[in-house]
């Protein structure tokens, strides 16, 4: 099986169709394939493959008048223009909260993962799905949309829309148990934090624990002093986010 997944994953015809791998290459890249001595596969052998790459997180079937799967490792390199992006102002009739997962390393294949887990939420526009190589735009109808993207060892999620809470809360919940599912080693070396809303050149001057703004809102405090500009920011916004224990 992990021969079949590689020679997937090298597929160049795949990769220069932005991961889209139809059901009519399959035979190309499961028996008529150039690399020599390995093992050629019979079309009776498909279906599973498929199956097996979807439980692994390697791709997801598109809808089925599309006859294809997308593989994720092989989507753009390049972020596509998007609605809206999280460094312009939020519509006024609209909400925007964020979360930042900050890691103590950076785990491979995050991304491509995270795109495969929360495909149902993907978006297309004309042939091109709206996620790249360190994040991806999602959309739940009346819940809202979001932005999801990789910097460093921090991973960034947006939500925006009428009560953006409640997705924020599932997508936080997948990303917690795509890095328990995968990476095990990475427990408790990974913090939920919030952006500050007080705001240094035009930008959140920092962050905080979502654990212990949780615990001083339990408090009856929605309160926190920002200790880089000494001023009381207020986290109103945070209400709706869970975490599992």
């Amino acid at each position: 099986m992990a021969k079949a997944i590689g020679f997937v994953l090298e597929d160049r015809a795949t990769a220069e169709s932005e991961g889209i791998l139809p059901d009519k290459h399959l035979y190309e890249v499961w028996h008529d394939h150039q690399f020599k001595d390995e093992p050629r596969y019979t079309s009776d052998l498909y279906p599973f493959f498929l199956r097996l790459m979807e439980k692994y997180d390697v791709s997801y079937r598109l809808p089925e008048e599309r006859k294809a799967s997308l593989v994720a490792q092989h989507v753009p390199q390049i972020r596509p223009e998007l609605p809206w992006l999280p460094e312009k102002e939020t519509p006024q009739d609209q909400r925007r909260i964020a979360m930042i997962c900050a890691m103590e390393e950076d785990p491979p294949g995050l991304v491509p993962w995270m795109i495969v887990r929360t495909h149902d939420y993907s978006v297309e526009e004309g042939n091109h799905h709206l996620h790249w190589q360190k994040g991806m735009f999602l959309d739940h109808g009346t819940h809202g949309q979001a932005m999801l993207e990789q910097r460093g060892r921090e991973f960034h999620v947006y939500t925006q829309g009428d009560w953006p809470q409640y997705f924020m809360t599932i997508l936080q919940h997948t990303l917690e148990k795509l890095i328990k599912d995968n990476w095990p080693g990475l427990a408790d070396r990974y913090r939920f934090t919030i952006p500050c809303p007080g705001k240094k050149d035009g930008r959140p001057c920092g962050t905080i624990y979502m654990k212990a703004l949780q615990e001083f809102l339990a408090e009856g405090d929605a309160t926190v002093r920002c200790q880089k500009l000494s001023v009381i920011c207020q986290f109103q916004l945070l209400m709706g986010f869970e975490e599992r224990r």
